[in-house]
């Protein structure tokens, strides 16, 4: 794996070239860290808009007790510490989820724990203001949550790295009374092992998302499905490819995702893909060469056209990574903004109903520490 010192030299050689580069909108900075929040730039995850018009997310380090906090970001860029994390719940992993009465729920990976204690919380953070922990993965139940999503059943699932029934991660879901359950424990007959990144819920009462593979038939990093019905099955797998996130699913029922990198010959920088749900036809949509970015990374948008919309961390016009955008065929394919000095190493986008996209950086802002951001482009 290329070192961050190594593409950060190779950014700063891609920032001096002579390419030219139009901004084509706004970069409007909302807050600008003063302290190292975050663990690691591929930890960091964009901000969600709230029902009420504010932006919500967390930092996974810093804070009053440096184990990451919950934030509210105010339309005018007024930022409220909701909670600092700690005690039973610390490193918060994913994003926050708000159900329909407006509370947050999350989870916290607690990647410190000891053989005796928590590896991980779930967590709610009420509309009243009032932080709760409501149970803790010990192990039996899954450890390491990776994150959590509200499906369209209503009802709240998440992934672990590991613990469950042989200790390679699970799918869960939350109950009525706010406790864990196991719907599915990953295992190597199975062909998937350790899930992570984000959980996506289908229209189809179906779960996807990506793991590492175990059989001789599935090594390297995987894309599986878990069924309506309780079926388990591995749809692709990437062979030496890092993937840079979860799984989409595009306005034509298909699956979107992007990867880091992989055989160094064909993709050093990355790709974008499609895989449709049934693991019958898999394709590469673009493959990035540097000059418009390096290692994708984050879960794919898709915009009020239709197209895909992602980040990269790296390179680009200017050596910080990019804004891209291409439709699901794999045409018009264009970086409408390149991340600089006041933004940059940026790990995805959210795009909201208002429009905009979302972000959070680990590197630039006013005090060299990374900051939240908002970024409108057109047509978004």
């Amino acid at each position: 794996m290329r070192s961050k010192i190594t593409l950060a030299v190779l950014g700063l050689c891609a920032a001096l070239s002579p390419a030219a580069f139009a901004q084509a909108a706004p970069y409007q900075p909302l807050h600008d860290f003063d302290q190292d929040v975050f663990a690691c730039f591929t930890c960091m995850q964009p901000p969600v808009l709230g029902q009420d018009g504010m932006l919500y997310g967390y930092t996974n380090s810093g804070g009053a007790k440096n184990w990451g906090s919950l934030y509210r970001i105010a339309p005018d860029g007024t930022w409220t510490v909701l909670h600092d994390f700690g005690g039973r719940a610390w490193i918060p992993a994913g994003q926050p989820v708000q159900v329909p009465n407006g509370d947050l729920w999350g989870v916290t990976s607690n990647e410190t724990a000891g053989p005796h204690r928590s590896h991980g919380a779930l967590w709610r953070y009420s509309k009243a203001g009032e932080f709760r922990v409501f149970d803790s993965f010990v192990g039996a139940n899954g450890a390491t949550p990776e994150s959590l999503v509200l499906a369209p059943d209503g009802h709240l699932y998440g992934i672990t790295g590991y613990g469950g029934a042989y200790g390679k991660g699970e799918l869960f879901t939350v109950d009525d009374s706010g406790h864990i359950q196991t719907v599915y424990s990953f295992n190597a007959r199975d062909g998937a092992i350790i899930p992570y990144q984000q959980l996506t819920a289908g229209s189809d009462g179906a779960f996807y998302g990506v793991a590492y593979g175990w059989t001789p038939q599935t090594s390297g990093r995987v894309a599986w499905r878990y069924g309506a019905d309780g079926s388990f099955r591995v749809l692709h797998t990437f062979d030496e490819d890092y993937l840079g996130s979860g799984l989409t699913v595009g306005p034509d029922d298909a699956l979107y995702g992007v990867t880091w990198y992989g055989n160094e010959q064909t993709n050093p920088h990355g790709t974008v893909y499609r895989l449709t749900k049934d693991g019958r036809s898999f394709s590469i949509l673009h493959t990035f060469d540097g000059s418009d970015g390096d290692q994708p990374d984050g879960l794919l948008n898709v915009d009020a056209a239709g197209r895909l919309v992602g980040t990269t961390l790296y390179l680009g016009p200017q050596g910080y990574g990019t804004v891209f955008r291409l439709g699901i065929d794999g045409t018009g394919f264009a970086t409408p903004y390149a991340f600089d000095g006041t933004g940059g190493w940026s790990p995805g986008i959210d795009l909201a109903a208002d429009g905009a996209g979302y972000g959070a950086s680990g590197a630039g802002g006013a005090n060299g520490m990374g900051n939240v951001y908002k970024l409108v482009l057109p047509d978004f």
